[in-house]
């Protein structure tokens, strides 16, 4: 009733608290501040447990505050009462046990309120970003009564809590100058750009200090530099999937954000294993699952400036350089015939090619975790536009993928949403489809539904039948269209590369919200995806 009663707050209601923490985190990821996430006491609270795990893996800004039973009620077997009290453990950054409130507090209960709600609001935007959880227990009656003061007894000025920045923080002179002199000394290098890299340095910086140095920025799909119109390194999982032992060993890897989508890109870093491997970022945070780092500098973008300044832009390339650039030419020019043109063949790839074609200037686009992440990482290269790409890759769930994505639709109005999702991730999440009614949303759903976890063809247990189809594959058969017309959402079933793209030109940026449903084979989009990276290779054995 508080925060519905505040004119400053604008107030997002759900049906169902999954869906609404996963909105919130798509929220709060898109606008990069905090979002108050509440509940009633109980499994209401468990049920934020998910998106809490993604928002912390994520370093995404919430406030959680659950209700709770008061203290004498606790244990006692008294209805919806569970222990809440850090109930989300180490998946927050921080849990505070709220005193009950009282009719007449004391005017040092009211000060550490006010100061309480400022630290929390400064921990969750933090050099490491993250959530905060406030149990608030209270006592009946909890209805307001129309007779307490709406104002409180006393003046509360509220704490300024200044977090440090990531513009402000510096390493130790000693690194510093390490840092610098690795620039200088080596042009062979690469930036490795893993999602997220864009919420931790400006774009602008990361282009300069490529320029400066000569090194190639391989860019994951949801690094925030991929479709910024730049020149990039995008086809990284192709090439490093059909030729990784001819892709020059770098003497300096420079890795940001987290770790990359690309499982091709992992590898070989790991085979690669250069003498220089720094990761970089303000938050802390390791994100380095080979455990192949030589260094860790908690830095923001300054370090960066302050090596671009080193030198202008090299005379001239390095061979690393020359041969990234000339790769990745060859292989963009592979992927748009093998994609685009209209006699290829037609299958989950050329899917996500096309809507990449299509998407607007500004546009938002979600990508559901399981295949289509990895989809856009392999054959989504730079149009020319300028688009934002989101996913939930700090725990990489395919649960609430829905509801993050109307969350970011809803922080990034009047920019068309698109969210691309596999079946088993729209399944998962249907029930967030109920917030476009509610809140007055639209977007466009595309829906690459391939009967199952066709995934799971890409690992060795494929082969273990009968256990791997009905354990691993899982095939469904459901009608989606029932689930469309079930919350009042146009359907269309685009089973062919015309049909696709008349259904994403009438549904991009349409005030009513679209499925679009694309049937899939996924023996056969395993075996398309085969025959791209056998014809790469033979492009890039030509650069020899």
């Amino acid at each position: 009733m508080a925060f519905a009663r505040h004119p400053a707050v604008e107030v997002c209601s759900h049906l169902d608290e999954r869906s609404a923490s996963f909105f919130a985190l798509g929220m709060a990821l898109a606008q990069e501040t905090p979002v108050a996430l509440l509940c009633t006491s109980g499994t209401a609270a468990a049920n934020f447990f998910p998106a809490i795990v993604e928002a912390n893996l994520a370093r995404v800004p919430l406030l959680v505050i659950t209700a709770d039973r008061p203290p004498e009620l606790r244990h006692s077997g008294a209805n919806q009462t569970i222990d809440q009290v850090k109930l989300y453990g180490d998946h927050v950054l921080w849990s505070i046990d709220c005193a009950a409130p009282e009719r007449q507090p004391s005017t040092l209960a009211l000060r550490q309120l006010a100061t309480l709600a400022a630290r929390c609001l400064a921990r969750t935007v933090g050099l490491r970003k993250g959530v905060v959880h406030v149990n608030m227990p209270f006592r009946k009656p909890l209805e307001p009564d129309q007779q307490v003061e709406t104002t409180l007894p006393v003046a509360l000025p509220f704490a300024r809590v200044m977090p440090a920045s990531a513009n402000e923080l510096e390493p130790a002179e000693t690194e510093r100058n390490r840092f610098l002199s690795l620039v200088r000394g080596h042009s062979n290098g690469v930036v490795i750009c893993g999602p997220g890299t864009s919420r931790e340095f400006p774009v602008a910086s990361l282009h300069e200090f490529a320029r400066a140095s000569g090194w190639p920025l391989i860019c994951d799909p949801v690094s925030g530099l991929r479709f910024q119109g730049a020149d990039v390194v995008a086809c990284a999982d192709t090439i490093l999937a059909a030729r990784p032992e001819s892709a020059p060993v770098p003497d300096v890897v420079l890795r940001l954000g987290a770790v990359p989508v690309s499982a091709s890109v992992n590898a070989w870093l790991d085979a690669a294993n250069p003498a220089h491997q720094i990761q970089m970022g303000p938050s802390g945070v390791w994100a380095d699952d080979n455990h192949r780092s030589t260094a860790f500098l908690q830095t923001g973008p300054s370090l960066l400036r302050a090596a671009s300044d080193l030198r202008s832009q090299p005379e001239s390339l390095a061979d690393s350089a020359i041969w990234w650039r000339r790769a990745e030419r060859e292989v963009r020019e592979l992927l748009r015939s093998s994609l685009m043109d209209s006699d290829s063949a037609w299958f989950d790839g050329a899917a996500v090619a096309e809507l990449l074609a299509q998407l607007p200037e500004d546009a938002t686009l979600f990508a559901g975790n399981s295949l289509p992440v990895r989809l856009l990482d392999q054959f989504a290269m730079p149009q020319g536009g300028h688009f934002q790409v989101f996913a939930n890759r700090g725990a990489s769930g395919i649960d609430g993928n829905i509801s993050t994505a109307l969350g970011f639709g809803h922080a990034r109005k009047g920019r068309a949403l698109v969210a691309l999702v596999g079946d088993i991730t729209f399944y998962h999440d249907m029930n967030g489809l109920l917030a476009l009614r509610r809140l007055g949303l639209s977007a466009t759903i595309v829906l690459l539904n391939n009967n199952g976890g066709g995934i799971f063809r890409r690992l060795p247990v494929s082969t273990l039948e009968p256990e791997f189809t009905d354990l691993f594959l899982t095939p469904h058969d459901l009608d989606f269209s029932h689930a469309a017309r079930l919350y009042g959402i146009r359907h269309i079933l685009a089973d062919s590369r015309k049909s696709f793209r008349k259904a994403l030109a009438e549904s991009i940026g349409n005030e009513n919200t679209t499925v679009i449903e694309v049937p899939t084979d996924s023996l056969m989009d395993l075996r398309e995806r085969d025959l791209i990276i056998e014809s790469a290779g033979k492009a890039l054995d030509r650069l020899q």
